[in-house]
């Protein structure tokens, strides 16, 4: 047994000793959190089964991950002439990928779960920014599988405790290539993997796709959103930032309609007492009662289609210290004037140039969103993003080069 195998094999036993003696803490978990419990059956006896034909194995996180590279799939799989199945760790993941590709839900990261799934294995695996994972991608490595990490990022936080753990460290060392997200990405992680190349990032690539008015007209009818009033949505708001989400409500709401769309769904009911505290009349995007200015989106994946009948969008996850803010190009794909909050650290580059390109305003409080929201609709609540948009599309025409490159065994 080689010293990369024992390692695993002793990764495999502490990953289900862990779980074992963390039973109490698990079940209170699940107990609390549905999100938990989604599908627990798959994630100890895993119940789909790959077997039979070519595909390629894309493995994400989260939401955001899976529609980035779901956004990018058809060119894909155009261009290595094959099919894709999903494999993804959340909850929403799951429920959003499995409408548009085959999609598996992440079993505990132990081999032999990966030995009921995949009877037959990818000819080529794609794992997404940080998701590494031992157990599965030696299973794929001893199964042939060509393997990269596309995407990837790495603080240098994460790059010191890689270094130290040595089940991360051989797994990072396993990709036959790795594709960074940046420059500093691409030279972190080549003290681990040798053969790093950075693209750029892809969640940045989009297509700037302003709405007509009458999809606009559309959009408004099927979400019961007025344009006869300026439309401001606060998007992707966590439990944490909800104190700065009301106080910008309670001082916008007789001026314009306002969406609010909560990050989790779980956290729902956190939201409407706060809403309840309030004192403001709202309604809820899954039912017709309530009224006023106010909507909360209880709605799952629509969040991009409200960013598009917009004026204004405050992007959270970027209020509130250890989030890491969320993707400010969702709104300004649709041209929609964008604002966010100092923590974005996720996104610190992109923000950076975008602010220097005039097409993000950074704010801190809410009384900075709230004046910040009155600037953009003075100026018409619009951006040309055009020529910026039209520019990312080298990123990815990199990422697809080299994944076939690799398929190829070009690496």
């Amino acid at each position: 047994m080689t010293y990369s195998s024992r390692t695993i094999t002793l990764y495999d036993f502490l990953l289900t000793a862990g779980v074992v003696i963390g039973s109490p803490f698990v079940a209170l978990r699940m107990w609390t959190n549905p999100r938990f419990r989604f599908r627990l059956r798959d994630r100890f006896i895993p119940g789909t089964v790959v077997d039979g034909g070519d595909y390629m194995l894309v493995h994400t996180s989260s939401f955001g991950e899976t529609r980035a590279m779901l956004g990018v799939m058809d060119r894909f799989e155009s261009a290595l002439g094959m099919g894709s199945v999903f494999s993804v760790f959340s909850d929403s993941a799951y429920r959003f990928a499995v409408k548009k590709r085959p999609t598996i839900l992440m079993p505990l990261d132990i081999t032999m779960m990966y030995r009921r799934i995949f009877l037959t294995p990818p000819r080529i695996a794609v794992f997404f920014e940080t998701e590494i994972w031992p157990s599965y991608i030696r299973f794929l490595k001893d199964a042939g599988v060509p393997l990269t990490l596309v995407n990837a990022r790495l603080s240098e936080r994460s790059l010191k405790f890689y270094s130290l753990l040595p089940p991360l460290k051989k797994a990072v060392g396993m990709f036959d290539i790795v594709l960074a997200k940046s420059d500093i990405d691409a030279e972190r992680f080549s003290v681990l993997n040798s053969n790093c190349i950075p693209c750029g990032n892809i969640k940045k690539y989009r297509k700037y796709m302003p709405l007509s008015r009458r999809d606009k007209l559309v959009f408004s009818k099927q979400f019961g959103i007025p344009l006869d009033i300026p439309v401001v949505t606060l998007g992707s708001v966590h439990k944490e930032e909800l104190g700065v989400a009301l106080k910008v409500v309670r001082a916008l709401h007789r001026e314009v309609f306002v969406v609010l769309a909560p990050r989790h769904m779980e956290d729902i009911n956190a939201f409407l007492r706060g809403f309840g505290e309030l004192g403001i009349g709202f309604r809820l995007r899954s039912s017709s009662s309530g009224s006023g200015n106010v909507m909360l989106l209880d709605t799952l994946g629509e969040l991009e289609s409200v960013y598009g009948v917009s004026n204004v969008a405050v992007v959270f996850g970027s209020f509130a210290r250890g989030i890491g803010g969320h993707n400010p190009l969702e709104p300004l794909s649709y041209g929609v004037y964008t604002i966010c909050g100092k923590y974005m650290d996720s996104f610190e580059e992109e923000v950076r140039e975008l602010v220097d390109k005039g097409l993000v305003e950074v704010v801190e409080s809410a009384d900075e969103v709230v004046e910040a929201v009155r600037k953009g609709i003075e100026s018409g609540g619009k951006v040309y993003v055009g020529d910026y948009f039209c520019s990312l599309e080298g990123i990815v025409e990199c990422y697809i080069a080299n994944v076939k490159r690799l398929l190829e065994g070009v690496t």
